[in-house]
């Protein structure tokens, strides 16, 4: 500025110096007229461009600015106003507001959730938003600012804030602003929902023994209407019952299950959905249920009275954790149960069914019939039972050969039959780690000091797969496998071919030692027989099945070894593929004093059927894994609990000066509100010299320097 006076200083003294040459030869009166006019025209100008000012105070009027502040959250679809949803009654109340608001106020509308937006024409209902802002809504709009904002804003919305929660509206500054008058809808009673609040079950079963879950029912809205429950053992659905929901919303019911056979159980309550009801996210319930092994079932058939029967069923009847049935056929087609002593044939192929184990003591396949020998195949491959064939004169390898059993016996069918030969038993090296061989290592410590065993049946070499746990050895240095065993299906078979072991117990050789490894070795091969190991060592349950994106989810896994014994040591891990395949790792954590449990939580982020599998490791060793399917909906927490908190709008009204009203209060409203006019000082700041006299006297004096020269110079 102070260059563009210099300048302009400097041209005007040029052109007065300019015009006084020009007029040297002029009449006085002519020259200095002239130069007098232009001094003043550069004068003015000099004047205006300089523009010299002062501030000055003025006092204005104008009318109040109103902001409607609409909640457009997916909580406002509930539909438990008259006439409709939240969203419905909102806009009706909004556009009612603006109706009577005008030419008293200017009124502004915003629509706000997780974010704020402007509002232009007729107000729509609308709900769709994910999350519920309450307190940054107020602050774009001037609720939450000391500057100049609105006189007023007017929040419509059911008060439920699923950013902040509850502190949200406890702030101090929250009503620094304009006053707040709240127009609450919604209902503050549960909307129309049936939820499945806890599934109790004991936590250990016994297989095949009847158990009761306790299923605890919460509804709200539905009164009068039937429920169906059903329980669910591993995806299984075992019972299901039907239920009218009382007035009350509490309703326990008992469902009975029953593990059919041992290690970890998934036990899921789920109430069907009900028409009506606001979402199905609660609907369902899971819990572990562990079962356990029960007491053995043994079934020991002989086909002929001998001292290798008259031993072995003395020490099986002396098992614990065992019970016996012994069959033993006196003459052709006659048999006796023994323990009670009476006449009975051999169980029919239902009866197998009740069995954990069966050993066959030299009993030919046909005596059995094709029923029953599909029945006995059944126990092992599908029931995970175990089978175990005794070798004697009749040689059942020979018989076998074409029925159910054939194909799981561990030996190839032999050509020769039972040889009553001395031999003695040792392990087999190439099956040292086996389990059985580990447990038979102490019975046949001293092998070499045991007494001979009288017979041995000549089998054919064992199939692929099969484990030759036992070798015996011929007085002639000769070697033929003794014990093989193989799994089969679920279960497991084997071959004793080696007879005679009551020689151990009864013979000239026989000891105190050998009677103690007779015992030993016959407790093992029946723990063998009848253990249920744990081939499910590792369960997942999910906190939910259905949810929402963005929902936190909470996994919990058990891990428990073969014993059914907790592993406390396990490494963890849950693999999440989404819907589109993309995976991602939580690693869990144990729990504080309970063994075996590990938990952790993750929040999916996109709709879909994600894939859940939790991986169990020890040491580098993998332990085991599960897999569980999560229904992800595209749909807020919003609907969580969407009970309108009609306390949270009140303490906002009082915080900050306002009102709180009802929707239906719209009288009342426009009474309560700030609708007079708005006076307010402003400071301007006063030119004086641009004014429009300045510009006229610039004009005439313009005209009067070009008049003058015109009359007097011609020009």
């Amino acid at each position: 500025m102070l260059i563009a006076l210099g300048v302009l200083s400097l041209a005007a003294l040029a052109s007065l110096v300019i015009t006084y040459r020009r007029l040297a030869d002029a009449r006085a009166v002519e020259r200095w007229g002239l130069l007098a006019v232009r001094a003043l025209l550069f004068t003015c100008l000099m004047a205006v461009l300089m523009g010299p000012s002062r501030m000055a105070e003025k006092v204005r009027s104008r009318p109040p600015v109103v902001a409607i502040l609409a909640d457009t959250s997916e909580s406002m679809s509930v539909k438990d106003e008259e006439g409709g949803s939240r969203a419905e009654a909102a806009a009706r109340a909004m556009n009612a507001l603006r109706q009577r608001l005008h030419r008293r106020a200017e009124t502004v509308v915003y629509a706000f959730d997780a974010t704020v937006r402007r509002l232009e024409g007729e107000i729509k209902p609308e709900a769709e938003g994910r999350q519920t802002d309450i307190r940054g809504g107020l602050a774009a709009v001037g609720g939450g600012s000391a500057s100049r904002g609105p006189e007023a804003i007017v929040l419509v919305s059911d008060g439920r804030d699923t950013v902040g929660g509850d502190t949200a509206v406890q702030s101090g500054d929250i009503g620094a602003g304009a006053p707040v008058f709240c127009v609450a809808v919604g209902s503050t009673e549960p909307p129309a929902d049936v939820r499945l609040a806890a599934l109790l079950a004991p936590p250990v079963v016994s297989v095949d023994a009847p158990a009761q879950a306790l299923v605890k029912l919460r509804s709200s809205g539905l009164d009068g209407k039937n429920a169906t429950v059903t329980l669910k053992v591993n995806d299984r659905e075992t019972a299901r019952r039907r239920v009218k929901l009382g007035a009350a919303g509490l309703n326990n019911l008992t469902l009975s299950f029953r593990a059919e056979r041992p290690g970890p159980m998934r036990l899921t309550a789920e109430v069907l959905p009900i028409s009506g009801e606001i979402t199905r996210d609660n609907n369902q319930h899971s819990t572990f249920v562990l079962a356990k092994p029960k007491e053995a079932k043994l079934l020991y058939a002989a086909g002929e009275p001998s001292q290798e029967y008259a031993f072995l069923h003395r020490t099986l009847l002396g098992m614990d954790k065992v019970k016996t049935d012994l069959r033993l056929r006196k003459a052709p087609g006659l048999w006796w149960r023994e323990a009670p002593l009476k006449r009975a044939d051999l169980p029919t192929a239902a009866e197998l069914k009740k069995y954990d184990a069966v050993i066959i003591g030299d009993v030919e396949a046909q005596a059995w019939g094709a029923p029953r020998l599909r029945a006995l195949a059944d126990l092992a491959t599908e029931r995970g039972g175990g089978l175990l064939l005794l070798a004697g004169p009749r040689c059942w390898a020979r018989s076998s050969g074409d029925t159910p059993l054939g194909s799981l016996l561990p030996v190839e069918r032999g050509s020769a039959g039972f040889s009553e030969v001395f031999v003695r038993l040792s392990g087999a090296a190439a099956a040292r780690d086996h389990p059985l061989a580990a447990a038979l290592r102490a019975a046949l410590e001293h092998a070499e000091d045991l007494p001979f065993l009288a017979g041995l049946a000549a089998a054919g070499k064992p199939k692929p797969g099969a484990a030759t746990v036992l070798i015996a050895h011929r007085a002639t240095g000769q070697e033929a496998p003794a014990l093989v065993v193989q799994r089969a299906g679920a279960g497991r078979v084997g071959v004793l071919l080696a007879g005679g072991t009551f020689r151990w117990q009864f013979s000239d050789q026989a000891t105190q030692e050998s009677r103690r490894a007779y015992t030993r070795f016959w407790s093992s091969l029946v723990d063998w027989l009848t253990r249920r190991t744990n081939d499910r060592p590792v369960a997942l349950v999910l906190s939910r099945e259905v949810c929402s994106v963005e929902t936190p989810v909470r996994a919990v896994v058990r891990v428990w070894d073969e014993g059914f014994d907790p592993v406390a040591d396990a490494e963890v891990e849950l693999l999440v593929a989404d819907a589109e395949g993309q995976e991602a790792s939580v690693r869990l954590s144990p729990v504080v004093g309970e063994a075996g449990r590990y938990e952790g939580s993750w929040a999916p982020r996109r709709p879909g059927v994600h894939k859940v599998r939790a991986v169990a490791r020890r040491g580098g060793r993998a332990l085991g894994q599960d897999q569980r399917a999560l229904a992800v909906e595209d749909r807020s927490v919003e609907l969580d609990d969407p009970r309108a908190d009609l306390d949270a709008l009140r303490r906002i009204a009082e915080e900050t000066g306002g009102r709180f009203f009802r929707v239906g209060e719209a009288d009342k409203l426009v009474a309560a509100l700030p609708l007079g006019p708005v006076t307010e000082k402003v400071r301007l700041r006063v030119e004086p010299l641009r004014a429009i006299p300045v510009l006229w006297a610039i004009i005439v004096l313009a005209a009067l320097d070009w008049g003058l020269r015109r009359r007097w110079r011609g020009e």
